[in-house]
């Protein structure tokens, strides 16, 4: 399993301090475990990094799920992992991980850059 891509999601219709993030997820088959072994759900995990952001955002997700959307991330750089659960226990395997920014949405205004001054 791996994490394909981590795409922001902007939003055309309104400026937000926050953002979506899409997490797509692809699947490998991996041998070695004991039979009777069975994956019940997927865990996708996102964490932020700065201080008042470092709360695990949990999703689980079935098996098979293609992408997984977080909704209204702050701006921040994120860890996410992604793993193959069973229905009780620790996950199969080693997690996919990677990490991605959300920036803060900016807009750009004019303001006055020089000033001149004569005297009549």
């Amino acid at each position: 399993m791996s994490v394909l891509f981590i795409q922001n999601d902007l939003g055309k219709s309104k400026v937000s301090t926050t953002q979506n993030a899409v997490a797509a997820i692809t699947y490998a088959t991996v041998a070695g475990f004991p039979l009777g072994s069975v994956v019940d759900h997927i865990s996708v995990t996102v964490t932020g990094t700065k201080s008042g952001n470092t709360t695990p955002v949990v999703q689980n997700v079935a098996v098979g799920t293609a992408s997984v959307t977080f909704a209204n991330l702050a701006p921040d750089t994120y860890g996410i992992t992604v793993q193959a659960m069973p229905v009780s226990g620790a996950g199969f395997g080693q997690p996919a991980v990677a990490s991605f920014s959300i920036t803060a949405t900016t807009v750009s205004l004019v303001l006055p850059s020089v000033v001149v001054v004569s005297q009549p």
